[in-house]
């Protein structure tokens, strides 16, 4: 589909953040192999978002923090 910009594809443009909709995707990654590439500011409530996915049972296989003023960490596997 083609757009002109000037029509939204949405009528609502309020965005949620997958943080407000843990419901919705939680669940789908219990058991599941997961990677994660974020930074220190990535939290559901008052959680990071690997703890959070680890306490649902998440597989957590590797796990890379990026920060966006110092140079990279490596990544390092959970175990």
């Amino acid at each position: 589909m083609l757009s002109s910009g000037t029509e939204s594809p949405r009528a609502n443009p309020e965005v949620t953040v997958g943080a407000a909709r843990t419901d919705k995707y939680v669940p789908l990654l219990s058991g599941q192999r997961v990677a994660v590439v974020t930074n220190h500011s990535a939290r559901i409530g008052n959680s990071h978002l690997v703890d959070s996915l680890v306490a649902h049972k998440a597989d957590v296989q590797e796990f890379s923090r990026r920060s966006m003023v110092s140079e990279a960490m490596p990544t390092r596997a959970l175990t």
